[in-house]
């Protein structure tokens, strides 16, 4: 599953040669350059769990399920041996620790102190991504999710925590706190007064319902669900009304369309094309006249564990 998250949407009937790779780079999908970037980012990653690169913000922040300010306390001696995600086929050491919660930004309600993991080694093809055990007494902003059938919350791959003595940590927790505004009142989000506003809304909330979980509980299974119809519609409609340039300036309507899941559906076609500037005033054309006809029948879909 984590793997599927990071292939781009297939184009139907047309074999992919090396340009349309570099059009979809162009177009800066930036969970792909989060991959690409894999090499630099182990090499800059550090020997703490704080590596110097990993996903944006707005990734870790969909994908958690908890997001907290805290400080490591105290830390087991004895490693778990876990599957850091669901199909991998060996266990990883995973570190735990204590972490005392200064802040709550997502997700928890009373609770003072969590017990977090973080796997030490991560399998990744022939890489290995080492982020190295915590210590007593680091600081940061931390993005977890419940390890399914475990007493402990975990930090997914490429989402490392935020390290409370980084130049940007004020910023990027203002920035977390938007996300979480816009996930927790979406309504209110996809009626801002500004076409950026709302852009920005079906951003946070179309990148939220295309992320699939790391790990699942044993006996559970990934289904895709439709949202609510009105919200779905009001997105579709956002989207639609967007700017959608052909230069670089159409990168997020494009990436966000690929996200909608329409492929198969009724009354879409890729188009055909032999040149990048083709490709992207086709789709250009084509992607909001589908919105347009399709906005009141079509329902956006998210990923649940049933």
């Amino acid at each position: 599953m984590f793997y599927r998250n990071m292939v781009l949407p297939s184009i139907r009937g047309i074999f992919i040669p090396l340009f349309i790779l570099i059009v979809l780079l162009d177009l800066e999908f930036p969970l792909l350059r989060s991959i690409l970037q894999l090499p630099s980012l182990l090499a800059k990653s550090g020997s703490g769990p704080f590596p110097g690169q990993d996903l944006p913000i707005l990734k870790k922040v969909v994908q958690s399920e908890i997001i907290v300010v805290g400080k490591i306390q105290h830390l087991e001696n004895d490693l778990l041996l876990l599957k850091a995600y669901s199909e991998a086929k060996e266990n990883t050491p995973f570190q735990i620790a204590t972490l005392k919660v200064e802040k709550n930004l997502l997700g928890l309600k009373n609770e003072t102190h969590l017990r977090i993991g973080w796997p030490i080694n991560i399998n990744i093809g022939r890489r290995v991504l080492s982020p190295g055990p915590f210590t007593i007494g680091q600081k940061g902003c931390f993005f977890l999710v419940k390890y399914p059938d475990q007493d402990f919350y975990f930090a997914q791959q490429l989402t490392s925590p935020l390290r409370d003595d980084s130049p940007s940590y004020k910023e990027d927790i203002e920035e977390i706190k938007k996300i979480v505004k816009v996930l927790n009142e979406p309504s209110k989000a996809l009626a801002a007064k500004t076409a950026a506003e709302r852009s920005q809304a079906i951003n946070i909330l179309l990148n939220k319902y295309s992320s699939e979980p790391q790990q699942l509980p044993k006996g559970k299974k990934l289904v895709r669900k439709p949202i609510d119809p009105a919200e779905s519609k009001l997105i579709l409609t956002i989207l639609a009304e967007m700017e959608w340039k052909v230069k670089n300036e159409n990168i997020l309507a494009l990436e966000l369309f690929y996200k909608l899941g329409v492929e198969g559906e009724i009354h879409w076609a890729e188009p055909k094309f032999t040149t990048v500037e083709e490709y992207r005033n086709k789709m250009k054309l084509i992607s909001k006249k589908w919105l347009q006809e399709n906005k009141e029948s079509y329902r956006i879909k998210k990923w649940v564990v049933e």
